[in-house]
């Protein structure tokens, strides 16, 4: 039996993939007061304008509540969509009454924005990042579901990331590879989490 960091991370995905599909809808839908409501207290606490945060799936804690209530507040909301290669274009979100415009990734199964992708470094301009996870540790290492999409895209930035997971995602380690970089820190529905002094 392997046991190899990459093995390990391989098993954990396939859990927590496992235990996100057990969970009913109507308690996901019920998270998304409370994640909005987190996410906006970060906003604030850091001052933040421009922001990118990712669109969840049916299994995640719901994001859409939480960018909506940013674009009323006229701060602006990058979102991803995935290429091939692991790469992440950014477009921005549109007006709050319409939201964005999405479609489902045919090979990812994710939600990807559609519209026209920013040029340039779009993440070099924001002042947070929410990214998504399986599981994050105490110590901020985030274990994303294997294509490396939030690893290149957040590869050297000094702007503040958090991961957004479920409360019982938050684990005490998780497999450590020598790529992996830590989040500043960690929200779920019941808590905000800072990782040391990042």
């Amino acid at each position: 039996m392997e046991h190899s960091p990459a093995a390990e991370k391989r098993r954990l995905r396939a859990e927590v993939r496992e235990a996100r599909g057990a969970r009913p809808a109507t308690a996901i839908d019920a998270l998304a007061e409370p994640v909005a409501a987190r996410l906006e207290a970060l906003v604030d606490e850091l001052g933040a304008r421009r922001i990118a945060c990712f669109l969840s799936t049916p299994a995640e804690p719901p994001t859409r509540p939480f960018v909506a209530a940013c674009l009323r507040r006229g701060l602006a909301v990058l979102l991803p969509r995935p290429l091939d290669g692991g790469v992440l274009q950014w477009v921005e979100a549109g007006e709050p009454g319409s939201l964005l415009a999405e479609r489902m990734h045919p090979r990812l199964r994710v939600p990807e924005a559609v519209g026209e992708a920013l040029s340039g470094d779009p993440l070099g301009g924001t002042d947070l990042v929410i990214a998504p996870a399986a599981l994050v540790d105490r110590g901020g290492f985030r274990l994303g579901w294997g294509g490396g999409y939030y690893d290149r895209a957040l590869a050297g930035r000094t702007q503040p990331v958090f991961a957004l997971v479920h409360d019982d995602e938050v684990v005490d380690r998780v497999p450590r590879e020598p790529h992996d970089r830590p989040v500043n820190g960690i929200v779920t529905p019941s808590m905000t989490l800072r990782i040391g002094d990042r």
